[in-house]
């Protein structure tokens, strides 16, 4: 163990160190916050699967793609920080228009909603239109409130005509 002169040594240390440093408890940051990741991809998982039981598809058949491409990865060291990307495939969950416009991003479509501008599904609900989810909001929402390490958690939304990052704060993210 390094010895330290003064609090910024300290500092310096961690920052330079963040996967490394144990805590009392014998684990480290990159270590707890694997663990926090994978509570927040449950929680996830749960308000996706959520979604799929609000209601039946009468006019398709679903692919569970959705579900099917939620992915985390490994807690990453960088710049002095640690992260963990919790994401969801976009292989998996793209998906053609019906209207010969865009392919869509099923994340970015039923977490945040749609609307067609005109033609013959114009306000056709869960067609032409339709209120968002809101699923990534409520499972940040749902696992902040145990949290108790203060971790945070930034959303990047990267899809077709959409590239944001947000640090959330407890509201919902409007695009």
């Amino acid at each position: 163990m390094p010895r330290f002169n003064n609090i910024e040594d300290v500092r310096k240390y961690i920052k330079n160190n963040p996967g490394k440093v144990k805590l009392k408890n014998g684990m480290t940051v990159a270590q707890l916050l694997d663990i926090e990741a994978k509570k927040l991809y449950d929680i996830l998982t749960k308000h996706v699967a959520l979604y799929y039981s609000h209601r039946e598809p009468t006019a398709y058949q679903r692919t569970f793609g959705l579900m099917n491409s939620l992915r985390i990865e490994r807690p990453k060291v960088e710049g002095g920080e640690i992260s963990v990307r919790i994401y969801f495939d976009p292989e998996m969950s793209t998906h053609e228009s019906l209207f010969g416009g865009d392919p869509g991003f099923t994340p970015v479509l039923i977490n945040w909603g749609w609307e067609v501008k005109q033609g013959a599904h114009w306000g056709v609900e869960h067609f032409g239109q339709q209120e968002g989810w809101h699923f990534v909001e409520k499972a940040i929402r749902e696992w902040q409130a145990t949290n108790k390490l203060g971790f945070g958690v930034k959303v990047r939304v990267s899809a077709p005509n959409v590239d944001t990052e947000v640090i959330f704060s407890g509201e919902d993210i409007s695009l």
